[in-house]
Formats: C-alpha cells, sequence, structure tokens
C-alpha cells in the first residue's frame, strides 16, 4: 500500500499493508488480483503468511535464478529489464544460449 519494507511490520500493519493494496488494485482495474510483489524483494515468515491469508496465489521477490518450484511460488524471482536492452542482452538475462 505503501511500498514499505514488510519486514519492519508485523500484526495488524503488516496485514493492513497487505490487504488494503489488494483492495486497492482489484477497485481499480476491476480484475481480481492473484500476485504480491514484496516491497524492496524483503520476505518474512510472517509476511509471507500474510500474503497466503490475504488470498494471494502467488509472491514475487527479488533473485538470480529463473529456476522456480511449485512449492516456492510466494517467492518467484523477479528480474529488471531495462528499455535499453537489445535482443542479446534480454536473452542473456534468461539463460538463453
Amino acid at each position: 500500500m505503501t511500498h514499505r519494507s514488510l519486514a519492519d511490520l508485523s500484526g495488524e500493519d503488516l496485514a493492513r499493508e497487505i490487504v488494503l493494496s489488494k483492495t486497492a488494485i482489484e477497485t481499480a482495474l476491476g480484475e481480481p488480483i492473484h500476485s504480491f510483489a514484496y516491497p524492496f524483494g524483503i520476505v518474512t515468515e510472517e509476511s509471507l503468511l500474510a500474503v497466503i491469508s490475504a488470498g494471494y496465489t502467488s509472491g514475487a521477490g527479488l533473485g538470480l535464478g529463473n529456476v522456480h518450484w511449485p512449492d516456492g511460488l510466494f517467492y518467484l524471482s523477479r528480474r529488471e529489464v531495462r528499455g535499453t536492452y537489445e535482443q542479446q542482452a534480454l536473452a542473456a538475462l534468461l539463460g538463453a544460449p
């Protein structure tokens, strides 16, 4: 909701940050939101459980890998893609030969 680090929050403040952002985006778009992006890529066990409790089906953090496992749906890696990347740089980022 305010892009605060969830590691600094707990209890009602944590739940409010996660739930209100979902509600606000769903209202604005008129579509359900299924995935959560952890601010700064930082996740704690408490924030992960709060994301699950809020009804999300996946979450995105940060990471260097492109491999994901079904039991890791709540911390998928996301990668920065710059507008200046040419095809070769994008392919390298994705691990293509």
